[in-house]
Parts: C-alpha cells; structure tokens; sequence
C-alpha cells in the first residue's frame, strides 16, 4: 500500500516522493482515481502512474472531499455549499447549501447518506444520494466535525467565545442529541473507525473512545488536522510537525503542511 498526502505547501505527493499537483489541501478516492483539492481548483490523479489526468474549477475554501454515489463531492466553507461534479471530467452538476462555515463532511458505512458538520449555524445535515436534506439537527455550539456510528451520528462541537473546549455529543437515528464526553480543549477533527471506536483530534492530544463514549486512550500531538481510517490502525496529520503519525507515532511521511491522506 502507498501513502497519498494532501500538502498545503508541496501539493499531492505519493510518500516522499515528487509533488504531482500544486499545493491542495482535501483528498478522496473514487473508482481507480484520486481527486484533490487545491486553491480554486481540483485535480483527478492516476495513482498507478502517478501523474495528473485534467483539472478542473472549484470554489474557493474546500475543506473536504468524498466520493458519493455517482459524484465527486467537496465541501467549501467559504462559499457555504457542498459541490457535485462528474468523476469523468470534474464538470460542474450541481451544489447544495451546507449550513454556515461547514468545517467536515462524513459517509454512512451503507454509502446512501452524507453528514455534513454546519460549523457555525449549529447544525447537523443530513443528506441522500439525491443530495436532498433528509434531517437537519440543531445543536449547541459550533459544529466541528461529524461521523456515522452503528447507533446513529458522533458529533464533536466547539463551546466557548475566547476559550474553545470540545463537546462531543451522540445523535440518535431519531434525533435525540446527549452529550457523551467533554475536555477543556479547542476541538479539531473526529474520526469513526471500523470496531465502532473513535478518535477525537484537539490541541495537544488525539483522544480514543469506545462506542459508549468512554474514553480508552489519549496521544499526545500538538496539532492533529485529520486523522483517518488505515489498515490496520489509524494515520493522523499533525500540521504543526509536518508530520503524518500512526497510532503508536510513528511518523510515516515528513513535509511543511500535511492536510489529508489516503493508503492504496
């Protein structure tokens, strides 16, 4: 398997290899491609040959990418919206409103629905393959970052004017919202893994919870931006190490500004 990082200052890279974008800064896979988003532009990639088959426009501020149903979707957080283009071209076929300020996105493990974290409207979308809005969930503070669980959706909000601290609340398939856990730390980004367990990212530490929400283990780590599914573990990209670190950290790539990852 190689590692694919997603660098704000070198661009996409293959491990240590050459830069094969400009810089870009989300990451998905869809069929055999990659897709990466840069500043105001996106690029599909030929993993297996490593290099760049065609570019194409997107908004400004994308912060997310996934593949969805039929489509390529990025999330952008300066212009409010999630974008749908064609894997074939990166042709433009339509976009969705997205709250305010959405920060993350996420996939249900069945791929028919897509979470979106509204950031500053409190509020959690949820849409279908038609990217229709099926449910919208206000919740208290900002909405940072959402994932599926087995009973519902894990979402981890901001809480606070001067001083952040991290809440991280379970919604039920019916809407019901508790809180399961919450730390004195500025929330950054969260991540559901394949056993049900989570991985919570804040300044200075990854936290693990089972999927009752009890806390099972912390990693210290100035700045974890992403954390991802891997075989086998977890990857996390710290962005003030330059780093992309396992769950044991071990560093697995080096560079100035590692923004997202995938293994294939």
């Amino acid at each position: 398997m190689a590692l694919w990082i997603a660098d704000g200052t070198m661009g996409l890279r293959k491990e240590q290899g050459p830069p094969v974008t400009p810089p870009c800064f989300a990451l998905c896979q869809t069929g055999a491609c990659l897709y990466a988003a840069g500043e105001q532009t996106g690029y599909c990639i030929c993993p297996k040959k490593s290099r760049m088959l065609f570019d194409f426009p997107l908004p400004r501020g994308v912060c997310a990418m996934a593949g969805f149903g039929p489509f390529v979707c990025a999330l952008s957080r300066e212009t409010d919206s999630l974008c749908a283009f064609s894997p074939e071209n990166g042709a433009l076929c339509f976009s969705v409103p997205a709250g305010s300020y959405p920060r993350d996105f996420a996939l249900s493990p069945c791929g028919k629905y897509l979470a979106i974290a509204g950031s500053a409207a409190g509020e959690v979308l949820v849409l279908n393959q038609e990217l229709h809005c099926v449910q919208k969930i206000r919740v208290a503070g900002a909405c940072i970052s959402v994932c599926f669980v087995p009973d519902g959706l894990a979402v981890l909000c901001a809480m606070g004017d001067e001083v952040l601290s991290s809440r991280l609340l379970h919604i039920s398939p019916r809407g019901v919202t508790e809180e399961a856990a919450a730390f004195p730390h500025a929330p950054l980004c969260l991540c559901a893994l394949p056993s049900g367990s989570l991985m919570m990212g804040c300044h200075g530490s990854v936290l693990q919870f089972n999927p009752r929400g009890r806390q099972t283990g912390r990693l210290s780590t100035p700045l974890p931006v992403r954390i991802r599914a891997a075989k086998g573990g977890v990857l996390i990209a710290d962005s003030y190490m330059g780093m992309v670190l396992d769950g044991r950290k071990q560093p697995h790539y080096q560079g100035p500004d590692p923004a997202d990852m995938c293994c294939l």
